[in-house]
């Protein structure tokens, strides 16, 4: 296996994990519309507390940070390779520069959007006491 590939298979297996966990951080969402949809109508029999929710979205936030960096990192590593080793790229793994930033760009996006949901879902959990 070749340096490129290994950094592709690198990238992919972030790719995997980011989109397992906005699965999860999307079901965590629903979580706390259901919650407050309950408490609004005085059903309370949420099987999980404010705490908890706001325990497993912090956990999820962490877990997408670290792989959204990853991806960041190995996307770097891949354009590196792309620009010092132009010739050793196959043409089924040739991308543009322009792909690059922007993929950059959209990922460093996603990872920041995040960041500003879950402050405000926080700041929702904690301030609804």
């Amino acid at each position: 296996m070749t340096d490129l590939e290994t950094l592709w298979e690198t990238h992919d297996f972030a790719l995997t994990k980011v989109v397992m966990l906005e699965d999860e951080y999307n079901f965590l969402i629903n979580q706390v519309h259901d919650f407050f949809e309950q408490e609004i109508s005085g059903e309370a029999v949420f099987p999980i507390s404010k705490d908890e929710l706001l325990s497993q979205f912090e956990k999820i936030d962490v877990d997408l940070n670290n792989y959204y960096n990853k991806q960041l990192t190995t996307i770097k590593e891949i354009e590196d390779f792309h620009n010092s080793n132009p010739h050793a790229v196959p043409p089924d793994r040739e991308v543009s520069r322009a792909s690059f930033k922007e993929l950059k760009a959209v990922t460093a996006n996603l990872r920041d959007s995040l960041k500003e949901s879950t402050e405000e879902i926080k700041i929702v959990l904690t301030s609804s006491d």
